[in-house]
């Protein structure tokens, strides 16, 4: 989407797969779906109203989501040294990948982060080694069973900052 330029959405999905750089604007109440399939990756910058990951994709520029996002089973968003902006909720049951000191991932609503029972691979689970998350609302990790791992794994410099409102 060019600058000065309004992709309107409506309630509608639009699928991407290759790029999507926005520099104007998407309106409405819709969701974009970025859909790294087939061994190809989704280059992601700019703003959009809801987001929804399938399939592997990565930052190129800072993206903020006005509405909510998604992160499906077997789906991977990594970072690459970025910022993402959520401004509602976040729900992740494959993996957000934060491996630069620059990473960072603000949610300002609740954070849900699942794991199938096979999900072991760990390139498909959120692995944060470095990197910033921050929090305004609940956060909840659901593993199905006591064999399966965590659905997030932070370690090393990683910071995880709570810093809603109310009582979290």
């Amino acid at each position: 989407v060019l600058k000065d330029a309004t992709l309107a959405l409506g309630s509608n999905e639009l699928q991407v797969t290759g790029r999507l750089e926005v520099d104007g604007q998407i309106t409405g109440t819709g969701r974009v779906n970025a859909q790294g399939l087939s061994q190809s990756t989704t280059y992601l910058r700019g703003t959009v109203p809801n987001l929804v990951i399938t399939g592997q994709s990565e930052l190129v520029d800072n993206v903020s989501v006005t509405g909510s996002m998604e992160v499906n089973a077997v789906s991977a968003l990594r970072l690459r040294g970025r910022k993402l902006n959520v401004a509602q909720n976040l729900t992740v049951r494959g993996g957000i990948i934060m491996s630069e000191k620059t990473d960072t991932l603000d949610v300002r609503g609740n954070a849900r982060f699942g794991n199938d029972a096979g999900m072991q691979n760990a390139s498909l689970r959120s692995v944060w080694p470095t990197g910033t998350f921050r929090l305004g609302g609940n956060l909840t990790l659901y593993a199905p069973t006591a064999t399966t791992s965590s659905p997030l794994e932070a370690s090393g410099t990683n910071r995880i900052i709570l810093n809603g409102t109310a009582a979290q």
